[in-house]
């Protein structure tokens, strides 16, 4: 034991060996000898106990990689890559080469607050959802014996109100220019619910023009610049979509003429590239917004919204919505269906006012 320049005391205690024969330590510290030395009676209890792991020089980015390795490895390409991103540009450079047992939950409020200050809540929000998985499977594993995570307050972000194609939106669909592989895109979208990914990796397999259904069991996701082939990421996914009579006409027309089994391939057959796809949609948001003469954010999800918006206003039950939208949870149908209650209460409530400033009570109330 020896008293440091601050007035503190200091002990280090001798708990194991690296595997290159270097002493491994654990330093405990006091503002007395009588404090210290509880300090050392509590954490060799703890140790003796296995209440702790005796590899405590784990550092917080040694342990997040193995963590993301480990227990991230079966995600998919996109989840997998928001839980890295995360700890690559902001959790790892932050901490540095702390470790783990040592990071305070004051540090982990700190670098949120700094995330919600720029007004990146989503992205604080992931950091702390990340950050929350670390540290419950280093507790499990016996690298830390108190949580931290569980004192952290939830990041509250706001999401932002969907866009809904609106009628004359959706006939700017039907009269733009559009090449037939770009049209079909967004019919599939907008008339059968499918995700991007979805609609990308369709083969004519897929389709049953007899019995009018789109059958979806595959999703294309992009690794780079390639794009890859894979399943759905629940049973959900795999469903059997009934095609309207809007989107019927234009499907039968474009298999017709498809040369190749894939519906939306690159000029050599095979399945677009992140490159090619993104020069794709360019092509369509450019001459949607010349033919309706606004600068629309377009995207892909705009399209499948307003297909779960259309499967509201036709009374199609949620259980049948969550079905052809492929939620594997009932609560993200909910969340749609909620909205749009909220919505349609609004535009009840504007046509009750109408009815009563132009009825009769209100006009007798006027001359009087």
């Amino acid at each position: 034991m020896k008293k440091r320049a601050d007035g503190r005391y200091c002990k280090q205690i001798l708990i194991g060996y690296h595997e290159n024969g270097k002493r491994k330590l654990k330093t405990i510290y006091g503002r007395t000898i009588k404090e210290i030395e509880k300090k050392e009676r509590e954490f060799r209890f703890e140790l003796e106990n296995g209440l702790i792991n005796n590899n405590l020089n784990i550092t917080l980015k040694d342990w997040s990689l193995i963590w993301l390795k480990t227990y991230k490895c079966n995600l998919s390409n996109n989840t997998y890559t928001m839980y890295a991103n995360a700890l690559n540009t902001h959790i790892i450079p932050y901490f540095n080469d702390q470790e783990i047992i040592n990071i305070k939950s004051v540090q982990v409020q700190q670098l949120l607050n700094q995330l919600i200050s720029e007004k990146h809540t989503r992205t604080a929000e992931i950091v702390r959802l990340t950050l929350k998985q670390i540290f419950k499977q280093a507790k499990v594993n016996g690298y830390i014996t108190k949580d931290i995570m569980e004192t952290i307050k939830t990041v509250e972000h706001q999401t932002k109100e969907k866009h809904i194609l609106s009628d004359s939106e959706k006939y700017f669909i039907d009269v733009a220019e559009l090449a037939p592989k770009q049209k079909i895109f967004l019919y599939i979208m907008l008339y059968a619910g499918l995700r991007r990914g979805e609609t990308l990796a369709l083969v004519i397999d897929d389709i049953d023009l007899v019995n009018r259904t789109i059958t979806v069991n595959k999703s294309l996701y992009f690794n780079g610049n390639q794009s890859d082939i894979k399943s759905p990421k629940s049973q959900a996914g795999y469903r059997t979509i009934p095609i309207i009579d809007k989107l019927f006409n234009e499907l039968s027309v474009y298999l017709n003429n498809l040369k190749g089994n894939r519906l939306f391939s690159m000029s050599n057959g095979k399945y677009m590239t992140k490159s090619s796809y993104r020069k794709f949609w360019a092509g369509i948001e450019k001459t949607l917004n010349q033919v309706s003469g606004t600068n629309i954010a377009f995207t892909p999800h705009i399209c499948r919204h307003t297909y779960a918006t259309s499967l509201y206003y036709s009374k199609v039950d949620i259980k049948t919505a969550q079905y052809l939208l492929g939620h594997s949870s009932l609560k993200m149908t909910l969340e749609i269906y909620t909205h749009l209650d909220k919505k349609q209460i609004s535009y009840e409530v504007d046509k009750l006012n109408k009815y009563i400033s132009q009825s009769k009570i209100s006009q007798c109330q006027d001359q009087v």
